[in-house]
């Protein structure tokens, strides 16, 4: 059990991630008293339960608000029961008043879940969300190294590498994902328009976990930004058993004025709500979303700073045994929409591909090889929001036959899917046309010998390659294609407001033209006629070339690079010994 009175954690950021809130008030004893450290007086902690301990030169009261905005206070003179997640300790003393805001996961049970979980299968997922705003596949490799490595070395994970979003910004991703839906084919919800009321109407798959037996969390920290209260109206009443809205938005300034200079405190503040829901409700189905925008949504770089805590989260669901009964989902819901880059080719791509990851249990792929196996060939393929909403059912034990959808524990491969079989619609579609081009072009000719030139720097890295590999030379070009998306992709600026939804028109600038090209070469090079492939990004403004490190051999090396074979495998397929 956590002392809900402890501070957030006090760590210091200046060069590292961590949240720099202030000394909390109180200081925890290893007696388990709480001392304020003004007063020397303590409150007594028994589990949820607290108590003053001669504690007569201050107060400490509970501050509780609802979805209602509705308060109320309690002064502590008695023995407490906590019944509410968020409170707020105000502490006069010396008639000045200091408050520290804390939540904490206070079990409730009702009857209907009760009775459901006591037939729980032993096989019955959780399931952990958490998504980090702005996050494309290409950014989680540049900014979430140990995270993506942890990943791509785990045998139970899938990085969904064709994973395409479904619309502008983070709203049609997540009626997606949580309805099944786009927003235009819900109930109106949007302010300012005819007839519109809260999203209360949406059938949320909160609600279907919820009917299994599932406990429920979901937890947005920018409250301004909500996916459902930004431009629509929002819920009237909780959507989920533990809803983290109200604490957002009570505790915003407080966390920002104590938070040191660091900018990650939400994010850490929700990952630790999380770890603490999750030991709660240990033996109980679950369900969670926790979702941050703060930190990443103008600056899609700064997710590095919280790159280990990730990875910290998988260490505690190890070792608290989650791991063992859970699908755990992390992802970004599209790339960078805001900086200068997104207007680049590249940038639109990257937007189109959000970051997407896949853990289950060690036992599901024993027990589902076929559909281990399936997930895992699909995350090569096209996917969206609407397939990982239709795995919830399957996992829920609910047939749904969804017009889009298709459960990523199916076999993907014969649907031959297309941008708009998948409800993709061509301005997001993120599939590239390959374009042949002359192989004697200049700037093909220039690409290749580039590509020959990374190679040879290879062997300059070490004694023994520089002096018995060959330098290579190109022979001749094979074939040379170049990369492009769509043209409603490259000529796309920005999306429009229509009666029907907030992002149904688009906006295309004619005048657009792609500076960066992605071209693919094949080429041969002298004295070993190996046969390369290599792709690269060529700058049309400033002709800069930038090589992809990843350069295949297509043919034979056979005995080529035996005086370096062993000493530096990795150059094998480049090495064309001297001798």
């Amino acid at each position: 059990m956590h002392n809900l009175l402890l501070s957030l954690e006090t760590l210091k950021f200046a060069n590292t991630s961590k949240c720099n809130q202030k000394d909390s008030t109180f200081l925890i004893q290893q007696n388990g008293n709480i001392e304020h450290i003004s007063t020397s007086k303590c409150i007594l902690q028994t589990g949820k339960t607290f108590k003053l301990d001669t504690c007569d030169s201050y107060t400490a009261r509970f501050f509780v608000q609802s979805i209602g905005n509705e308060t109320q206070s309690i002064d502590i003179d008695k023995e407490i029961q906590l019944e509410e997640d968020f409170i707020l300790v105000d502490i006069i003393h010396n008639h000045k008043s200091s408050y520290e805001f804390h939540m904490f996961p206070v079990r409730k049970k009702t009857k209907l879940s009760e009775n459901i979980r006591s037939r729980r299968r032993d096989d019955q997922l959780n399931v952990i969300m958490v998504m980090s705003d702005s996050i494309s596949n290409s950014d989680a490799q540049r900014y979430l190294k140990k995270t993506y490595s942890m990943l791509k070395k785990n045998a139970d994970s899938v990085i969904l590498e064709g994973h395409t979003i479904n619309g502008d910004g983070t709203t049609p991703q997540l009626c997606t994902l949580l309805v099944g839906k786009q927003e235009h084919e819900l109930p109106e919800a949007r302010r300012g328009f005819p007839n519109s009321q809260t999203v209360d109407r949406w059938n949320f798959i909160f609600n279907d976990f919820r009917k299994k037996g599932y406990t429920t969390l979901f937890s947005e920290d920018e409250a301004w930004v909500n996916a459902f209260h930004y431009r629509l109206h929002g819920f009237k009443n909780p959507p989920t058993d533990k809803y983290l809205r109200p604490w957002w938005i009570a505790a915003d300034r407080y966390v920002r004025e104590n938070s040191g200079g660091s900018i990650s405190c939400p994010f850490e503040l929700g990952f630790k709500y999380l770890k603490n829901f999750l030991q709660e409700y240990k033996n109980v189905p679950s369900f969670s979303y926790t979702v941050s925008s703060a930190l990443t949504h103008q600056e899609p770089a700064r997710i590095a700073l919280v790159d280990s805590d990730i990875t910290d989260l998988f260490t505690f669901l190890e070792k608290s045994g989650y791991r063992n009964n859970s699908l755990i989902l992390i992802h970004g819901d599209h790339g960078d929409t805001t900086s200068k880059f997104r207007s680049t080719v590249q940038g639109k791509l990257e937007e189109r591909l959000p970051f997407v990851s896949i853990t289950l249990p060690p036992w599901f792929k024993k027990r589902n090889p076929e559909k281990f196996r399936n997930l895992k060939r699909n995350s090569k393929l096209l996917t969206t929001y609407y397939d990982i909403y239709t795995t919830f059912k399957e996992i829920l034990g609910i047939d749904t036959k969804h017009k889009y959808g298709t459960s990523l524990f199916t076999d993907l491969t014969p649907l031959n899917r297309t941008c708009q079989k998948a409800g993709i619609d061509e301005h997001w579609c993120p599939c590239l046309t390959y374009t042949n081009i002359n192989v004697l072009n200049s700037i093909v000719q220039t690409i290749a010998g580039e590509l020959v030139q990374n190679i040879n720097t290879r062997f300059q890295k070490y004694n023994e390659s520089r002096t018995q590999c060959e330098q290579l030379r190109l022979s001749k070009v094979l074939r040379a294609s170049r990369q492009l998306p769509n043209k409603k992709v490259q000529l796309f600026e920005k999306t429009l407001r229509t009666a029907e939804c907030d992002n149904c028109e688009i906006k295309l600038n004619s005048n657009f033209t792609a500076t960066e090209i992605k071209y693919e070469i094949v080429f041969e090079v002298l004295p070993s006629n190996g046969v390369f492939e290599g792709s690269v990004e060529y700058n049309v403004k400033t002709s800069k070339v930038t090589v992809n490190e990843n350069i295949s051999r297509l043919n034979m090396y056979g005995k080529q690079p035996e005086c370096i074979a062993r000493k530096y495998p990795y150059l094998r397929p480049f090495c064309y010994c001297r001798h």
